[in-house]
Formats: C-alpha cells, structure tokens, sequence
C-alpha cells in the first residue's frame, strides 16, 4: 500500500478535488448573477432615462401653460397680414406662440383671418396687440403715381388705420399696444442732407409722400390720446 500522505490520518480518506463541471457551474452562475444585475441596471437606467423624457415634456407642457396664464402668450390683430411683410411677422409670432388674427380683403373660409367688411361695425376681436400694415404698394413700378393711384394709396392706408384706431378706444377692453406704420417718404428726398429723428417735416413742402406720411400718423392719433 503507499504511504501515508503527511499530516494526513491514514483512515481519512483525501478530499474530493472540484470537477471541472462544479467550476463550470459556478462561473455560469456567477455570470448569470452578474448579467442580472446588468440587466437590472440597464433597465432602470432606461426607465430613469424614460421618466426623465416624460418629466421634460411634462416640464415644457408647464411652462407653457404658465406663459399663457401669465400673460406672456398676446393675441395680436394683424391688417395685412397677408402681405410681404404682414406674412413674415405672423409666421415669426406664431412660432413664438401668440395668437394671430389677420385682418384681409379676402378672408373666405381660412382660419384665423377676417374680413374688413366685418369690422366696419367698429367691433373688433378681443387684442392686447392691433398692428396695421394694410395698404397698396407705393414702390409698385407697374403703378405710376398717378391722382387715382395717389388716392388708393391714402385711402387704404389713412381710412385702415382711422378705423383700427377708433374701433381700440371703443373696445371694452383696449389693447395694450398700436401699431400704424408710417414710412421713410416722411422725410424729404435729399443727396446730401442727413435727417435726425427728431426732423419735423412739412406736409405741404416736402412732398406728397411725406403729406401721406403725416396723414397716417394723424389717422393713429386716436389710440395715441387714449395712452394706448
């Protein structure tokens, strides 16, 4: 028989040696144990990840909500708004989130957009903000200054804004801001002469642009006297 192994009593049977197969299993539950708690970690970093979007979007739906009843959205009159740069205003405050009423000649069926047949009344929608650019093109090349021409030119400018004018001091509640656009031709034509601000012009010597020009501002005057 062999020799006792030392320190080892001869009736003691040696220890059973780990078969390659306990090793497998224990390494397949370690790895199974650690792709677990991957997972888990994987998984809750998603649902974070999801409750962070959803908290974010909740977020934006809040603020939006308080701009609103903070008085930060405007609803804003616009005559002509149609035009070129009636169009380019309306498209700025709607992304901008203001609610925008476009005041045409042909209104039809699109919406957000009114006829001014229907505000001939003086009634007006409920605004914070009226802006008037309504008016025919005074550098249209296809249309000479002729008298006729001339008088569609005031008329649509001075009879618009007159009305818009009367119709923010009649309202029951008036808008907080007036907007009536005047025009450079309000200065006389010069090559060399520079014009401040602060320049008075004559209606009657510098022009039948500038006569228009003091025309409109006279037609706004209403909404100015009412601290509008």
């Amino acid at each position: 028989p062999p020799a006792p192994t030392p320190n080892r009593s001869p009736d003691r049977p040696p220890p059973t040696p780990a078969t390659s197969h306990h090793r497998s299993s224990v390494t397949s539950r370690a790895a199974a144990a650690a792709a677990a708690a991957a997972s888990a970690r994987s998984s809750s970093s998603g649902e974070e990840s999801s409750s962070s979007r959803t908290r974010g979007r909740k977020g934006e739906e809040a603020a939006g909500d308080k701009q609103r009843n903070s008085g930060g959205m405007k609803r804003v009159l616009l005559a002509g708004g149609k035009g070129f740069l009636g169009s380019a205003i309306r498209r700025n405050l709607l992304q901008k989130g203001h609610k925008v009423t476009v005041v045409s000649r042909s209104a039809g069926s699109e919406e957000g957009v009114v006829s001014w047949d229907a505000l001939k009344d003086g009634k007006i929608p409920e605004s914070d903000v009226i802006i008037n650019l309504a008016g025919a093109p005074i550098l249209d090349m296809k249309k000479p200054w002729t008298e006729s021409y001339k008088e569609e030119c005031e008329s649509s400018r001075i009879e618009t804004t007159a009305l818009l004018a009367n119709a923010a001091v009649q309202a029951n509640k008036k808008p907080g801001v007036f907007i009536a656009t005047s025009a450079v031709g309000y200065y006389p034509a010069s090559k060399t002469a520079k014009f401040a601000e602060d320049y008075v012009s004559s209606a009657s010597l510098d022009g039948w642009a500038c006569g228009l020009c003091h025309k409109i501002e006279g037609a706004a005057s209403p909404a100015a006297d009412a601290g509008i």
